[in-house]
């Protein structure tokens, strides 16, 4: 045995253990984040791949292109989310890092994002593959969608929870506000798409039963004019029909709402005994026979449509059943028109978003010469029909030119905002569907929450609406249980020092401009909670002279029966030109809107928005008992002081706030 060989200590195996270790680890990791890094890299090359594929809009999407390019990023996903498993129970707590901190700290969620998100692609291309040939090849894809959407349906649900789970990973990001400025971009791009793509592939499985795919669907279109708002939107100016089967349009017309009572054939006399119009249409208006027309007068939507239904058959003595009600307003056609391009009008007019209006307008002017008043009156809004045959026409022989992508966006807006309202009948499974959306437009008390829900109707007989500002302010006490809702109106228009005269002569010289610029006769009601009590409200009382039969309005405020079943309290204001006022109700709450889990105190509130409104500004304040601490407020609020919590938003969809506290 040699002894001059050295030996080799514990010590010295140790080290060279640790070391071999340390090697083995650095050669691991080295390989895992280059295969991190080609997975990232080739994400990062699919973005420009996806821009490429959707230049042309669905129609020109090669089925094949899209196929690879879903299942390479499904594959790369996937290499990403197992090269990085093993560090993702521990990047939350490396979020103090300097620089890369706040994107370790996310990782979790934008892997999970990004896993569900292309989950949700793979089940979306799977069900729809077929289709895409037929966007490419076929002049009007419709019936052959209709029929794949029908066949699509288990694949089309697993999308839609898909989806929904990488909306609640995006939902937790934590520290966004920090993470990379690419990162955010990406996020705010994929924010355009996630909520309205949930609400897509919802809607995708109750379109087969919505067009016909089973039986032929007939639908009444009630269409809406937001210049002179009512409770669903907007005066009824145009009743029509379509007809839908297996995806394909059947028909399509449109008349003027006024023609569809049981007039007599010369003068303005009925020829069958009709109902009395709901009372605050003969005490605000004068109004004696209820008519198609005023049939909107209820702001829950299904309430109106049944009503409008109902006297539809009975003026048109019309027994054929309808599958539902669809109504629309001028935005959602101004929406529809920027996405479909320009239409072509039979007399040669061609039609855009932006001169829509003016279109539908000097329409409304026009008369033939030597017509009776009669015939004017009730052929002035013949244009609708014109319209929808243009737009029938581009929907089945030019769906190549259509920007199909915004098409999808324009209508979910539409839909969001109340601007398309869709009630139906006799088909349970997709009228489930399309109340989850909110997209009927339902009224409706929830228990144990606040809900509010601020509603006016022009009664006025003009289109004054254009000329309205308005902002809302919402304050609850929850230590005292009240709450006061606040409306300050601005009228745009020019003074005239004129009294307001709510008689309009309805002569053939008369321009749908001089119905814009006039008084506001606003009955305006507020719903509460069931079981609210009305405390105190502005007065706003109007002489005799203003109103057409002659009785003044005394100014207080009132409790008025309602279907819905909510705490309806109703005034009313008359607005003259460059006035301004501010109308103000407060009342006691139910104490249910405040619940306990838990030992903590909740409140909830939905807060409506009627249809036909744009936007209008908002400021909520909620103030907690004294002594109790803010736990959580959502949506973030704008401020929160000494128990105080604001909101400033903009109402342009119903609303949901939470505020929990102890």
């Amino acid at each position: 045995m040699d002894e001059t060989k050295p030996k080799i200590t514990t010590a010295q195996m140790t080290r060279f253990a640790l070391l071999l270790g340390l090697a083995t680890l650095l050669l691991w990791l080295g390989l895992k984040g280059c295969r991190i890094a080609q997975a990232a890299s080739s994400l990062q090359a699919h973005q420009a791949n996806v821009e490429m594929l959707l230049a042309d809009g669905l129609t020109g999407i090669d089925p094949d292109a899209a196929e690879a390019l879903v299942l390479g990023i499904r594959r790369d996903v996937v290499v990403l989310q197992r090269e990085t498993a093993v560090f993702m129970s521990l990047a939350p707590y490396f979020g103090w890092l300097p620089r890369v901190g706040p994107l370790v700290e996310a990782s979790p969620q934008l892997i999970e994002m990004a896993d569900w998100g292309t989950r949700t692609a793979v089940f979306v291309h799977q069900g729809l593959h077929p289709a895409l040939d037929q966007f490419k090849d076929s002049g009007n894809p419709a019936p052959a969608l209709v029929a794949q959407l029908a066949e699509a349906q288990p694949e089309l649900a697993q999308a839609e929870l898909a989806l929904g789970r990488a909306i609640a990973a995006r939902q937790s990001l934590p520290r966004e506000e920090e993470l990379p400025w690419r990162v955010r971009t990406l996020l705010g791009q994929a924010d355009e798409w996630l909520l309205p793509g949930q609400r897509g592939l919802a809607l995708a499985q109750a379109l087969p039963a919505i067009m016909g795919h089973d039986q032929p669907r007939r639908y009444l279109l009630l269409a809406q004019n937001e210049d002179e708002i009512r409770a669903t939107g907007g005066f009824l100016s145009g009743a029509g029909v379509l007809v839908l089967d297996q995806g394909q349009i059947v028909s399509i017309d449109f008349q003027d709402a006024s023609r569809v009572d049981a007039w007599a054939d010369t003068g303005f006399s009925l020829v069958k005994p009709y109902d009395f119009a709901p009372q605050p249409y003969q005490d605000f208006m004068g109004i004696q026979p209820y008519l198609f027309r005023d049939a909107n007068f209820w702001p829950d939507f299904p309430t109106s449509a049944e009503e409008a239904l109902r006297l539809y058959a009975y003026g048109q003595d019309d027994p054929t059943p309808f599958a539902g009600v669809i109504a629309i307003d001028q935005f959602f056609l101004q929406l529809l028109v920027a996405a479909t391009g320009p239409l072509e009008l039979e007399d040669g007019q061609t039609i855009t978003s932006r001169n829509l209006l003016t279109a539908m307008r000097e329409a409304w002017n026009e008369r033939e010469e030597g017509a009776a008043t009669g015939v004017w009156i009730q052929q002035r809004k013949d244009f609708l029909d014109v319209f929808a045959q243009a737009l029938r026409h581009k929907l089945e022989e030019e769906v190549g030119d259509i920007d199909l992508l915004l098409l999808i966006q324009n209508l979910d807006r539409a839909a969001e905002g109340k601007h398309l309202q869709i009630y139906l009948r006799d088909m349970p499974e997709a009228a489930a569907i399309v109340d989850k959306l909110g997209w009927n437009g339902r009224l409706r008390g929830q228990p144990y929450q606040d809900s509010l829900m601020i509603v006016e109707s022009n009664f006025g007989y003009n289109k004054v609406n254009s000329l309205i500002e308005r902002s809302y302010t919402y304050d609850v006490d929850l230590a005292q249980m009240e709450a006061t809702v606040t409306v300050a109106y601005t009228h745009l228009g020019t003074p005239t020092g004129a009294a307001c005269d709510q008689r309009v002569n309805y002569h053939m010289e008369i321009r749908y401009e001089e119905l814009v610029d006039r008084c506001y006769w606003n009955f305006l009601r507020i719903y509460t909670p069931a079981g609210s009590t009305l405390l105190e409200a502005s007065r706003h009382p109007a002489p005799a002279s203003a109103f057409i039969n002659e009785r003044a309005w005394s100014g207080e405020a009132y409790l008025l029966d309602d279907p819905s079943g909510l705490a309806t309290f109703a005034n009313f204001l008359l607005l003259a030109q460059g006035e301004t006022a501010v109308v103000h109700t407060r009342y006691q709450l139910p104490a249910t809107v405040v619940q306990e889990v838990d030992g903590t105190q909740v409140y909830r509130l939905t807060l409506y928005k009627q249809a036909g409104l744009p936007p209008q500004p908002l400021t909520v304040t909620i103030t907690l008992p004294s002594g109790r601490t803010l736990l959580e407020a959502q949506p973030a609020p704008a401020r929160v002081n000494s128990g105080i919590i604001t909101f400033d938003m903009m109402l342009d969809t119903d609303l949901q706030f939470m505020v929990s506290y102890r």
